[in-house]
Order: structure tokens, then sequence, then C-alpha cells
């Protein structure tokens, strides 16, 4: 089972704009409308939104300010760090 979440998640990322979407939300919480200077198409970006829901990485979160805002899960924070530490190790390695 957990072989599969893994596939799921991981096989997320081959749709476009997935990884700038994860990784602007590694910021912090945004509003719906903040993902339109990714994509510049409502539709796709709740599109987007909800399979990253789906799989667990990113939740739906309240806020005063108006709109939908949206955060990283647990799970979602853990994949975002483990990129980051992917980007630098990949960064810093002299070959």
């Amino acid at each position: 089972m957990t072989e599969y979440v893994l596939m799921t998640t991981m096989n997320i990322f081959d749709e476009q704009h997935m990884l700038s979407f994860i990784m602007l939300l590694g910021e912090g919480a945004h509003k719906e409308s903040d993902f339109l200077e990714i994509v510049d198409n409502h539709y796709i970006v709740q599109k987007k939104l909800n399979v990253l829901i789906s799989v667990g990485l990113v939740e739906q979160v309240a806020r005063r300010e108006r709109g939908r805002w949206y955060a990283l899960t647990p799970k979602g924070t853990l994949v975002v760090s483990g990129i980051i530490r992917l980007e630098e190790e990949i960064d810093s390695f002299e070959g």
C-alpha cells in the first residue's frame, strides 16, 4: 500500500507546473488566485490543487481573508524539504 501511495505522489510531478505549485506553498499558505501567476487558467489551477489535495500534499485552510487558501500538509512539508535538500546536494556536487 505504501509503495502505491508513493508512486501516486511521485507521478503527480510528471504533470506540468505541479512542482511549482508545491514549492510556492513551501513558502507558506497562499490563496487560490496566487497560482494564476504560474498557470493563467483558473480551471487548471483548481484541477491541480485538487490533485495535490487528493494525494495528501495540500489542504484547504480557513483564513479571515477572502478567497480559498491552501497550505502544505505535514506530508507536503516533508516532500518540499526533501526537494530542497536534493537541490542543495546537486548544487554542492563537484563532479
